[in-house]
Order: structure tokens, then C-alpha cells, then sequence
């Protein structure tokens, strides 16, 4: 069968105006050309995003989920630096687990001094449970973004959580919205984010405890991280400007890793 001319160039613009379609409805495109004024008024969610320098090289993935309208865009990526940042606390918790078996060793020399040592061995179960919160192997950012189902332009930040990896353990934790900022302003997260380095391990020790017991199951509580904004830390680009400026410069132009 021949087409005419005008059959083939009907066609020809049908199937153009169907790609033209599905890319204006591509929704990881509407949240990465899209801005969050309460960050800044000028830096895209994906300039930011994309060209946050806290994320290990290659780990940045946009992905889509949901039916129909309602559909949700998800960023996430692997934190650099876990290595570095745990490093403190397992020095100490080595420190605190040397005097412990120092302390057990004495107990079972002078025995009628220490007890029977059921303390200590309590102790002892106990600061290897601390010890093994602090062996973070790896953190992620999880950030979604929920698309409007009466309009596919518009789309709100719905949840920031910050992923934790044991080995084949995992646990999430919420964060403040606000904690964005961090990664508009360019800044190392998880420095930025923990002020309170005790503080943190409680966080650790509650996100290990439900990783230990609901492996997998979802049905673990929720973890509050720590809000930066309470520190006056993570709010601003390295450069002193506000990360809501209408001048500011791209997030390349701001603090390096």
C-alpha cells in the first residue's frame, strides 16, 4: 500500500506531537525544572540536586512510582565521607570495650570484691549492641517529591530521610524538610546535619535496635534525625550568602568536597 504525501506527513506529525506530549508529562522533568521557593527562588531542585557534591560519584538516581496523576519523583544517592564521620565513635566505643574487659578480667581475679560478674557481663552485651550501632557501612538520602493530580506542573517536597546500612541491616530516618537546605547550600550532611555527637548515638542505637528486629518488615518506628536549622548550621552556602538569595550562584559555585 503507498501513502501520500499528506498521509505520511499526518502520521509524521502525529507521532511527533505524542513525544512532545509525553515529554511535557515526564515528572522527574517537572520536579528537576521546577524550584522550591523556601530554598531559593532561582536554583532548580535539579541544579541542586544533581550538582550536590555530598554524593558519592555515579550514585545519583531519579526514579518514578505511582498510578496514574498521583505519582511521586524520588532522588536518592550514597553520602560521602560515612568512613570518616563514624570513625570517632568507634574509637571511643574500642576505648570504652578495653576498660570493660579490664573491668571483667578484675572482677574474675577478685571475685569475692567484684560479685559474680553478672553486672559486668550485662555491661559487656551492652557496649557490643553500642559498639555495633556505631558500624555504619553506608548512608543515603532519600528525597520524594509528590506530583499535583490535578496538576501535573505542580509538585510539593512530601519526605527527606536519611538511609542506614549495616551490612544487610537497614533502618530510615525521618528528617525536618528544612534539612534540604544542606543540600542546597552544598555542605558536607552528615557534619552539617549532627550537632550533638551523644545525642546522635541515641538515634544510632534506636535506628540499629529496629533494624535487629523488624528486618525488612516496615514496621519499625520512626526515627527523628536531628534538625540543623537549631544550630544555625546547614542554612547558608559557604559563600555567606542565603540559600533563598535571588542572586545566588549555581550549587557548583558553592562549598567544594
Amino acid at each position: 500500500m503507498k501513502w501520500s504525501r499528506l498521509a505520511v506527513a499526518a502520521a509524521a506529525a502525529a507521532v511527533s506531537a505524542a513525544m512532545l506530549s509525553a515529554c511535557g508529562d515526564d515528572p522527574v522533568k517537572t520536579v528537576k525544572d521546577g524550584t522550591l521557593e523556601e530554598f531559593s527562588k532561582t536554583v532548580k531542585v535539579g541544579q541542586a540536586l544533581d550538582g550536590y557534591g555530598g554524593c558519592e560519584d555515579k550514585t545519583k538516581k531519579w526514579s518514578t512510582a505511582g498510578e496514574g496523576a498521583a505519582k511521586t519523583v524520588r532522588f536518592t544517592c550514597t553520602l560521602k565521607g560515612t568512613e570518616d564521620f563514624y570513625a570517632p565513635y568507634r574509637g571511643d566505643l574500642a576505648l570504652a570495650q578495653a576498660g570493660l574487659a579490664l573491668m571483667q578480667s578484675l572482677s574474675e581475679a577478685f571475685g569475692p570484691l567484684f560479685g559474680d560478674g553478672g553486672e559486668a557481663a550485662d555491661a559487656d552485651a551492652e557496649m557490643r549492641f553500642i559498639a555495633a550501632a556505631a558500624q555504619v557501612t553506608r548512608n543515603d538520602i532519600t528525597v520524594d517529591f509528590s506530583i499535583d493530580s490535578s496538576d501535573p506542573k505542580r509538585f510539593t517536597l512530601s519526605s527527606f530521610k536519611t538511609e542506614f546500612y549495616w551490612g544487610k541491616d537497614h533502618a530510615s530516618a525521618e528528617n525536618d524538610p528544612k534539612t534540604l537546605s544542606v543540600v542546597y547550600a552544598n555542605e558536607p550532611y552528615l557534619n552539617a546535619v549532627v550537632q550533638d555527637r551523644r545525642g546522635f548515638l541515641d538515634v544510632l542505637l534506636k535506628l540499629y535496635g529496629s533494624a535487629r528486629s523488624s528486618k525488612g518488615r516496615g514496621d519499625a518506628p520512626a526515627v527523628q534525625m536531628p534538625t540543623p536549622g537549631a544550630a544555625g548550621q546547614g542554612s547558608a552556602p559557604a559563600s555567606g550568602k542565603s540559600a533563598a538569595s535571588d542572586d545566588e550562584p549555581g550549587p557548583s559555585a558553592y562549598a567544594k568536597f
